[in-house]
């Protein structure tokens, strides 16, 4: 990776201080990993992985759901993925509530994962039966030509 080896190197030891990664010794030197990365909403950084953990989440997705065999959606499950696509205009009477739903779905997802990561944080996971659950919700607007897609 290009760049000061010093302060990679301190960036490394914070982060392993404060628990965000873990080091590993191997026989070329010390190995980090973690179990999770959050980008901040409004980072000026950090969209590269993010782009690659929504692609990761797809491919998953995708991946495990045909290795279970199951080629088709049925209702109530887990697995899979759905894409959803509306036409709405200025003055349609469901623009907001389309566009409003995008923006309440990350919201809540944001909460939910802080309370989770809240209660991991305190409860040690058991050692067999932690189930990892991701959930990708890509969402996009096109024709926003005028429009500054819901930021401020």
């Amino acid at each position: 990776m290009p760049g000061d080896a010093a302060a990679l190197s301190e960036a490394l030891e914070q982060l392993t201080r404060e628990g965000r990664v873990q080091s590993l010794e191997s026989a070329n030197g010390p190995v980090y990993s973690t179990n999770g990365c959050v980008i901040p909403l409004g980072s000026p950084a950090g969209w590269e992985a993010a782009v690659f953990d929504h692609y990761q989440a797809v491919v998953t997705a995708l991946c495990v759901k045909l290795r279970l065999g199951r080629s088709r959606a049925v209702p109530g499950e887990w697995l899979g993925g759905s894409t959803y696509s509306s036409y709405v205009w200025e003055g349609h009477p469901h623009r907001e509530a389309v566009l409003g739903f995008l923006q309440r779905t990350r919201d809540e997802a944001t909460a939910l994962r802080r309370q989770v990561e809240a209660y991991n944080a305190v409860h040690p996971a058991p050692t067999d039966g932690t189930q990892k659950v991701i959930f990708y919700a890509g969402q996009t607007v096109l024709g926003l030509d005028d429009d500054n897609g819901g930021e401020e």
